[in-house]
């Protein structure tokens, strides 16, 4: 409702959106500390061993740099055919690494540290830019009758470069090499879940380099999971939410003269104890035309039309179209980054879940930098959607306030209906709502209000990484922030998004009022429908309907010779407006 001061009267009318704007603002105060508390995750980087089952039965086998090494199995990952030409500066030549580990999975007393993955479960694991719970694999074949029981090896790598474009998008290729070499139908060489799993449930044994797999067995790391804060973005949100405080102790302590309406029923039930002479004699008055021409334009009588206005017009129009035109725009920018997601993830970009990060799905706007430059615009970015959330809500909360007043309203022009208070009900007066609307227009909002929150919270995230190499120290050169995304999460919102809004079109295009009264927010407009014009004791504490309260006799004539008739609120009896017939 509008703020206005009439006939010397201040009515602080406001509507439903004041209690829900207060919600709106504790929501960004949430994306806020969620922007200055967020966790770092080691990913592990890993050398990969496929040896024959009769490794763990052979006493006189020593795993070796002549055995073991990477470098015998060129003609699996020669350069050229494993970088396809690209930089390979990820893998890391340690032969070390390859020969411990063989070491390590052949000695009883440290077979403790492994953990035994049946193939698929296996796949699921590895298949991943970010390996955090397990680390070096030795995959175990069904194969037999070669000299050595080492079959394929190779170097642990790195999944990350400071250079965007030379990051190993591919680190897992060891899985889906079989699969992606003897298909002629594959339209791109690079490894996925789906890809690996399809060639598990397809029947098939899974083989790594031409070697059957049996099972495998993963060393066990610590799943190292940090909680780290900006002292900067923490420093912001301080401030600012001691001034939120501030503002709204303020509030609460400070009580201004007059009194606060913040229902419809609030309002009239003040205009009916307190007539304003300033809307007399303009019980048809609308509120385009005080927009246009005032109070005291000196209205004539005006004609009731009897029409049944779609429920849109109920509220301003600028504002509901406003709202959809809104909601539009957000609909596409979310369908914008939608399409740089997929393109960006080339084929893979609905592979990673809700909220993980996924090595084919990050995004960086810079060279990576784990201190502030690189964190706090990265997490400004992933927050957008956020703001973009919030302004709907607060514009959604608006629009279905106003729709409500004249949907209360125009109920009231049908029954006698006690009014809706604010405050402690008294005569034949009623609470306000729980949620200050209606339940099923509530309900539904809220759960719209959650599911986007929480789908934007999981669709863009910032994503912070450390590289753990073979020594179990974080490599400083494979550290990153990026804006990692999820391109199911983006679907999700842009669905959620687009049902509010054709739900809130459908709504304000096909329901239709039952008077044409159009926008009955305005204060004015209330104001001006609360002039019963004859002796009522306390209606405001009564059940009240608005109609025609003319008297017999009382009618008056206009400058047409017509008899002119009056229409309010009143706790008598209210006849049915008459449509045609001059109204003042």
């Amino acid at each position: 409702m509008d703020l206005d001061d009439i006939g010397g009267h201040k009515h602080a009318i406001s509507s439903f959106v004041g209690t829900h704007c207060f919600r709106g603002k504790l929501l960004l105060i949430k994306c806020s500390f969620n922007a200055v508390f967020f966790t770092s995750t080691q990913a592990n980087h890993y050398a990969v061993a496929v040896v024959e089952a009769s490794i763990f039965n052979n006493t006189t086998f020593q795993a070796t740099d002549d055995n073991s090494s990477p470098d015998l199995f060129e003609q699996y990952m020669g350069l050229e055919d494993q970088c396809d030409g690209n930089d390979c500066s990820f893998d890391m030549h340690e032969n070390g690494t390859v020969v411990k580990l063989l070491e390590d999975v052949t000695q009883a007393v440290n077979m403790a540290d492994f953990a035994r993955l049946e193939p698929l479960v296996c796949m699921q694991t590895y298949a991943s830019g970010f390996v955090s719970k397990y680390g070096d694999v030795v995959v175990v074949s069904t194969g037999s009758g070669v000299a050595s029981p080492v079959l394929y090896s190779r170097f642990p790598q790195r999944t990350l470069s400071l250079d965007k474009e030379d990051t190993n998008q591919d680190p897992f290729h060891w899985i889906c090499h079989d699969i992606i070499s003897r298909s002629a139908t594959s339209d791109d060489d690079r490894c996925s879940v789906d890809m690996a799993l399809e060639r598990y449930d397809s029947g098939r044994n899974w083989t790594v380099y031409g070697h059957p797999v049996g099972y495998c067995l993963a060393r066990t790391m610590p799943d190292v999971c940090e909680l780290q804060f900006n002292q900067w973005l923490m420093l912001g949100v301080v401030i600012f939410g001691g001034i939120k405080t501030i503002i709204i102790a303020y509030l609460l302590i400070w009580h201004p003269p007059g009194r606060f309406l913040r229902t419809l029923g609030d309002a009239i039930a003040s205009f009916l104890e307190s007539e304003d002479p300033t809307t007399k004699d303009m019980c048809l008055v609308s509120s385009k035309q005080i927009r246009k021409h005032g109070f005291t334009a000196g209205f004539q009588p005006q004609i009731y039309s009897g029409l049944r206005p779609r429920w849109f017009s109920s509220a301003n129009t600028t504002e509901f179209f406003s709202t959809i035109s809104l909601t539009a725009l957000y609909i596409l920018t979310l369908s914008i980054a939608l399409y740089f997601a997929i393109h960006a993830s080339h084929g893979f970009a609905f592979d990673s879940s809700l909220g993980a990060p996924d090595v084919q799905s990050l995004a960086a706007f810079k060279p990576d930098d784990t201190g502030s430059s690189g964190i706090v615009p990265t997490l400004l970015v992933a927050n957008v959607p956020q703001l973009g959330f919030s302004l709907l809500y607060v514009v959604y909360n608006n629009i279905l306030s106003k729709l409500l007043v004249a949907h209360e309203f125009d109920r009231l022009t049908m029954t006698k209906k006690g009014l809706r208070v604010s405050e402690r009900p008294r005569g034949m007066q009623r609470a306000s709502h729980f949620f200050s609307l209606p339940a099923r227009f509530a309900l539904p909002l809220m759960a719209c209000s959650a599911a986007l929150h929480w789908l934007c919270s999981q669709s863009f995230f910032m994503v912070r990484i450390d590289g753990v190499n073979a020594q179990g120290i974080i490599d400083q050169k494979d550290r990153l922030v990026r804006l990692g995304y999820s391109a199911r999460g983006i679907v999700a919102l842009i669905s959620v998004s687009m049902g509010m809004l054709i739900a809130t079109a459908c709504i304000g295009a096909f329901v239709r009022m039952g008077t044409p009264l159009h926008e009955t927010s305005m204060s004015a407009v209330i104001s001006a429908a609360c002039h019963p014009e004859r002796f009522e004791v306390e209606p405001w504490l009564q059940e009240v309907q608005w109609g025609d309260v003319s008297e017999e006799g009382g009618v008056r004539e206009g400058d047409d010779g017509e008899g002119v008739r009056h229409a309010s609120f009143t706790a008598r009896f209210a006849k049915p407006m008459i449509a045609g017939q001059a109204y003042r």
